[in-house]
């Protein structure tokens, strides 16, 4: 099995072939299966194996992927995943270690839910947010005195 930089990779026994960022499904597949387009249903009888970890586990595995992170989409992902990771993913734990990387917003796409963010960083102990935080409110401040 090649990895997913190589031209094809195996996907439980069908090959797929890469076109650009889009899968194509082989020709060999059978009429009326998921096009990799819609949500995967888990059948009935099939155990969540996600609800058997426990908590301090899955907290330590989404600290690790904030600290990880280059984007604060990966951090959101987690958030849209399932009930159970979205509540997860706002413990303060993972805030506090959000990579300097997921905290560094542009000025032309600045907005409130982006300092919300930051805020909410802050607030957990994430030094590189009180700092972006701090200067940022430095910088809106001096804006608003030099009118």
């Amino acid at each position: 099995m090649r990895t997913r930089s190589g031209s094809r990779y195996s996907n439980g026994g069908e090959v797929v072939a890469l076109v650009g960022q889009k899968r194509k499904r082989s020709p060999s597949a059978v009429a009326g299966e998921c096009d990799c387009g819609g949500r995967r249903k888990r059948p009935a009888g099939e155990p969540d194996y996600l609800d058997a970890l426990p908590d301090d586990l899955v907290l330590s595995i989404l600290s690790k992927l904030a600290a990880a992170s280059s984007a604060p989409s990966d951090l959101l992902s987690v958030h849209l995943t399932c009930k159970r990771l979205n509540e997860l993913g706002s413990h303060d734990m993972v805030f506090a270690k959000a990579s300097p990387a997921s905290l560094a917003v542009k000025a032309a796409a600045w907005s409130e839910p982006a300092q919300r963010f930051l805020k909410r960083c802050a607030d957990a102990g994430n030094l590189e947010a009180c700092y972006n935080l701090g200067m940022v409110r430095h910088a809106t401040q001096t804006l608003t005195s030099c009118k």
